[in-house]
């Protein structure tokens, strides 16, 4: 699009109106920032005119909502100097690695490093960034010659639709010279729109990404006012691949989102709970949150709760930990929210809240004037917002009842139950709140069987009759209130307990043609004509789920139903290419676009052609399903944990086009550094008592040779110089981005951790002194590994780095990602190929491998311990360049390296085969490879027809290798909430290459540790106490296809007792209340929570906070911590010792004198050594 000129003195006129805008937003919301730094509103003061990163900001009109993902392919001071002045996530650039590492540790001097501040090494004019991820694009040293190396399309690739700015220019005082003929010619072309201004501190090109060509927003929960959630995007193509993820993880069933404009909108809603939903708090509950729906990133925060909803109080549990309460009685899983590309519409009490859409910030409350009634539902057509009115909803059925008895409630289903329901119906004006019609109904009005389509409101009154009325007039369009009509709408039947997901829902799916009837209790669909009312046809409901379906093109597609595809106006049976709509099956709701249909879980499925698209790792929420919006296929966070491989907010869009089958070769992947090692290196090479690698070996045992003393005693503490605050709030799952340190490798003299800002660091273990630390280029997920003088660690910046262990000094890197593509994973910019393990060191060769779940392309690799250079590498490519996505029903005939797999977590290895975790498994580890050769020897995947819960079990990064050969797998999930105590244990599972482990488990428990005789374990499904048994009977008792239930209590003095597993145990400890008796509840034995252990010769160490529980969502962080020495042979403690903090998940390691050193939350180390 051309390039607008623009006169210093427009721009002048501009900047004064948009900081007088700015100043009346501040005094509306500006006591939001007292609580966290995301509510609505500008957060940061205006910048000053002399502070080139302020301008920068100002030039991009993001200074009111200066957040999201900012690029600055400059890197140096002028990345620190915006990360300082905003809130954004800067990407930075830079030349080479010395270069690299000046700013690195600029900005971890400043608190930033790795946190809101990264460093890539590249060329500035080719971005790391990955596609439509930034909202910001910075660069203030551009020349005429720098110009010439720019690609234009560059820019627009990374650039955010609709959101994104680039600010290209020259900046006083910088090198060189920029003309604005220059920047003119080059700024011409579609897909972007730009204008040029000139001040006092230089010349600049500010360019805005247009939309995507087809794209669509999402405006209402469930798309659009006649309730058929058919996008009408086609920029989301096939094939598809990650986009982003987000947290939280797990949040409640009552949620509701809606996209418009590139961003995307939720609220999350608090609730009661019992049973499996107990420990499902979050930050964030109750609060309004818009995020670029191109990056997952929050942009601002608008509190829902008290009489003021602009300042939420704040009350503190015992503990002392903050939570924002809430009051407000906001609803959702109803049409309570609709966004459109300027404004937000959000039911309250007293009336429609309306805000801006770019910063929260409040605009307007449309009151019900007269009407002692408040909104239950609203929709947006044509410019008029509808509200459905009525008097609150039974206790039983308000936005903060108890979830569990409410399904109680929902399962006997009858029509006196009025959820919803209203006789005010009242349209207004959008753009002014002006009052045009209101219309009463005699009876209540269903508000799930309430929408807007055609020009016509159609709603439906139980007993009474069917109506519509007029959008613009409010006059009545026809009545149908024949008694066999009445009837077939009334009809209900019990949904299953589960099918509460769908009450909420919508009970009416219209467009121009018909409306289909369904809510959740109907015995039967019922659909009438649009024109008059009249019963086109009826089809019975199959089965205990609700109804729901959709209108797409002349069909209605729906689940639960005799057939799954249905002529709209006959109800004849209908057929799409590949029987697509028969795999449509969903236990709540589905979503569709022009193309493509998505269910809950599963893949997404063609309508044109029948193919399954996407391999099953998530699941949505079963109140409110996909979305698809601004070419972006999104998934919400689901309540349940049983379901997903991939939590929280999931993203994909269409994949780029990528070449990810070009083998990588050394000239292209392989840096250099240090030529030499320093000497002091020799006195590194591990002993067989050290611990040099996680679970200190690589058969991942979690065992040392070495012998614990008799008493122990706290030796000494080091601190980072930036230590890491807990995310969130205790026991919650949390909305920012989580740092920690990795779990803690022990050789000779030395002590080294990695943590998620990147830090490498090397401690003496003599005293805790920092000896050297070293900066990657994106946060380290997994400990490192020492060899033979050598630290390796892998990235989530796809990279491996080899650093001399004595000095810190990089010997080498290698890429093992295809590509240098960043985007945001759960608040932490990360490769779209991450190194997520601790990479394997044994007889000279590195073994390391990058992929994440939904990513394009999975990738090993083997790799000379020594230079770094390639020995062989294995790429797993399922489509690659312009391929479609091939169909999984032909996987059977498709080679291994076509297959979809999702490295994601450790390797272990044993006789010559490297056994690499993969997400998409059903069995362990999922993927096996000739460790010579890299050739595929086994791989398991699971059934991509058959969504998440066809492998329900097969999670956790670790990975083991038993003394029989046998494979152990379990453990935490690479990303995790360490907080959220209920997530803590996940399955443990063991399998031969032979056998398929996808039903053997033993429920939440940690992963064991094992020597050749023992095994050690919880004793218990949430972590609780210790079990030690022989080595053969946990084998033999974890490969049973049945298990028995969790104990109610064991204690050291009952050795019949039985572990999680079912199988006798040699001696237990724990687990006990506090006062020493042993009780349990329904959710199994209550008592010492184990955090960590660690196998010695003679004993065992177990780390856990004093008194914490599970049942009270309490990790313990007010609590005090202990570590403990027990006997291997009777389960006797013999010492414990306190703790100066709370520590991490499994991060405790054991040195070759038997010192020992654990991981604490705020990314410390602290040292236990022989008592004197």
């Amino acid at each position: 699009m051309p390039v607008m000129a623009t006169t210093r003195e427009r721009e002048s006129d501009m900047r004064s109106n948009r900081i007088s805008r700015s100043a009346t937003i501040s005094r509306y919301v500006f006591g939001l920032i007292l609580i966290g730094s995301f509510y609505a509103g500008p957060v940061f003061a205006q910048s000053d005119q002399g502070n080139l990163a302020g301008r920068l900001i100002e030039l991009s009109e993001r200074a009111d909502c200066p957040r999201g993902v900012c690029a600055v392919p400059e890197g140096g001071a002028l990345a620190l100097d915006v990360a300082k002045a905003s809130g954004f996530i800067v990407i930075a650039q830079a030349p080479d690695d010395a270069a690299a590492q000046r700013d690195r540790q600029a900005a971890y001097a400043a608190g930033l490093g790795g946190r809101r501040l990264y460093v890539a090494v590249a060329p500035r004019e080719r971005f790391v960034a990955s596609e439509r991820t930034v909202d910001l694009l910075a660069m203030a040293a551009v020349t005429d010659e720098s110009l010439k190396r720019l690609d234009r399309a560059e820019v627009e690739r990374v650039l955010s639709p609709q959101l994104g700015r680039a600010v290209i220019g020259h900046a006083q005082g910088a090198a060189g010279t920029l003309s604005r003929s220059a920047l003119e010619r080059w700024a011409q072309g579609p897909g972007m729109t730009g204008r040029i201004i000139e001040d006092a501190q230089g010349l600049w090109l500010i360019l805005e990404r247009d939309a995507l060509p087809g794209s669509d927003d999402w405006p209402h929960a469930f798309h659009d006012a006649g309730g058929n959630a058919v996008s009408h995007d086609a920029a989301f193509a096939d094939p598809f691949s990650l986009a982003w993820t987000a947290k939280p993880f797990i949040t409640s069933r009552l949620q509701i989102r809606v996209a418009a404009g590139g961003r995307l909108f939720s609220i999350f809603r608090r609730h009661q709970a019992e049973g499996m939903f107990q420990t499902h708090s979050f930050e964030g509950s109750n609060e309004l949150v818009a995020r670029n729906i191109h990056n997952g990133e929050i942009l601002w925060r608008y509190p829902i709760g008290g009489e003021d909803a602009r300042r939420p109080k704040t009350v503190f549990l015992k503990d002392g930990a903050p939570r924002l309460e809430s009051g407000d009685e906001v609803y959702t899983q109803r049409s309570s929210l609709i966004a459109t590309s300027s404004q937000v519409f959000l039911i309250r009490k007293a009336g429609v809240q309306v805000l801006d859409a770019a910063t929260g910030a409040e605009q307007r409350l449309i009151m019900l004037g007269g009407i002692d009634a408040r909104p239950k539902w609203i929709y947006l057509a044509d410019g008029i917002l509808v509200i459905l009115a009525g008097p609150e909803d039974p206790p039983e059925f308000s936005p903060t009842a108890n979830v569990m008895k409410t399904i109680g409630l929902f399962a006997k289903l009858t029509a006196e139950a009025k959820f919803g329901f209203g006789r005010e119906i009242v349209a207004v004006e959008a753009a002014t709140g002006k009052q045009l019609w209101r219309h009463t109904e005699s009876a209540p009005v269903d508000g799930r069987v309430f929408g807007v389509a055609a020009g016509r409101i159609v709603g439906y009154a139980p007993g009474s009759r069917v109506f519509a009325l007029d959008l613009r007039s409010g006059k009545e369009a026809w009545r149908q209130a024949a008694p066999e009509q009445l009837a077939a709408l009334s009809a209900l039947t019990p949904v299953d307990n589960w099918g509460w997901n769908s009450v909420s829902g919508p009970g009416l799916v219209c467009n121009d043609q018909v409306a289909a009837i369904a809510h959740a209790g109907s015995r039967e669909m019922v659909v009438l004509s649009m024109d008059d009312g009249r019963l086109l046809w009826k089809t019975e409901r199959k089965g205990a789920f609700p109804i729901r379906a959709c209108l797409w093109q002349d069909r209605l597609l729906a689940v639960r139903t005799a057939a799954p595809v249905m002529d709209a106006r006959t109800g004849a049976a209908k057929s799409l290419a590949g029987g697509a709509g028969a795999r449509i099956s969903t236990c709540g709701g589905f979503t569709a676009t022009v193309r493509y249909a998505m269910g809950l879980s599963g893949p997404v499925m063609d309508l044109q052609d029948g193919r399954s698209l996407a391999p099953p790792l998530a699941k949505a929420d079963c109140s409110v399903g996909n979305l698809v919006a601004s070419g972006t296929f999104v998934q919400a966070p689901p309540a349940c944990s049983t379901c997903n491989h991939v939590y929280g907010f999931l993203a994909m869009r269409s994949f780029p086009g990528y070449d990810l089958s070009r083998p990588a070769t050394d000239a292209e992947r392989l840096v250099s550094g240090a030529d030499a090692r320093d000497p002091r290196s020799e006195i590194l090479a591990p002993q067989p008592a050290d611990w040099p690698t996680y679970r200190a070996n690589t058969r991942r045992t979690g065992a040392s040779q070495a012998a614990l003393p008799a008493q122990s005693r706290l030796a000494w503490t080091w601190k980072p110089s930036q230590p890491f605050p807990p995310a969130g709030i205790e026991g919650h799952y949390s909305l920012g981005a989580e740092h920690r340190a990795t779990a803690p490798v022990a050789v000779g003299d030395r002590v080294f951790l990695a943590a998620t800002d990147g830090s490498i660091v090397a401690l003496s273990a003599n005293d805790g002194k920092g000896l050297w630390r070293y900066l990657a280029g994106g946060r380290i997920m997994s400990s490192p590994a020492v060899y033979e003088g050598r630290v390796y660690a892998g990235g989530a910046d796809g990279q491996v780095y080899c650093l001399d262990a004595a000095s810190g000094a990089l010997f080498w890197r290698f890429r093992v990602a295809p590509l240098e593509r960043r985007t945001m994973i759960y608040g932490h910019l990360t490769s779209l190929w991450p190194v997520t393990g601790t990479p394997l060191v044994e007889g000279g060769v590195v073994y390391a491998s990058a992929g994440q779940p939904m990513s394009v392309g999975g990738y090993v690799v083997a790799l000379d311990a020594a230079t770094g250079k390639l020995r062989w590498e294995r790429a797993f490519v399922p489509f690659n360049g312009a391929d479609k996505t091939p169909d999984p029903a032909t996987r059977g005939k498709t080679p291994a390296e076509k297959l979809w797999i999702s490295p994601w977590g450790q390797l272990a290895l044993s006789d010559g085969i490297l056994h690499v975790r993969i997400r998409n498994s059903t069995g362990i580890p999922g993927l096996a490879l000739d460790a010579a050769t890299g050739a595929v020897k086994s791989v398991r995947l699971a059934d991509q027809n058959q969504g998440g819960q066809s492998f329900p079990y097969m999670r956790g990064q670790d990975l083991g290798v038993l003394p029989d050969g046998r494979l152990v797998s379990g453990g935490m999930e690479p990303e995790f909430e360490q907080m959220a105590i209920g997530r803590m244990g996940r399955t443990v599972a063991v399998s031969s290459l032979a056998d398929n482990a996808a039903n053997t488990k033993t429920g939440r428990t940690r992963m064991p540790v094992w020597n050749d005789r023992i095994a050690i374990q919880p004793a218990s499904g949430y972590a609780l106490g210790l079990a030690a048994m022989s080595l053969d009977s946990w084998a033999a008792a974890n490969t049973a296809a049945t298990r028995k239930k969790v104990p109610a209590a064991a204690d050291a003095a009952a050795p019949e007792k039985e572990d999680s597993a079912g199988a006798p145990a040699q001696w237990l400890w724990g687990p006990f209340s506090p006062d020493g008796k042993p009780f349990a509840d329904k959710h199994g034995a209550r008592g010492t929570i184990i955090t960590a252990m660690a196998l010695a010769a003679n004993g065992l160490v177990a780390v856990y906070p004093e008194g914490a529980s599970i049942e009270k969502a309490d990790y313990g962080l007010t609590r005090p911590w202990k570590a403990a020495g027990f006997a291997l042979e009777d389960g006797r403690r013999i010492w414990e010792v306190a703790l100066p903090g709370p520590a991490i998940l499994d991060g405790v390691c054991i040195g070759r004198d038997g010192a020992v050193y654990v991981t604490l939350l705020d990314g410390g180390v602290c040292a236990l050594s022989a008592a004197p």
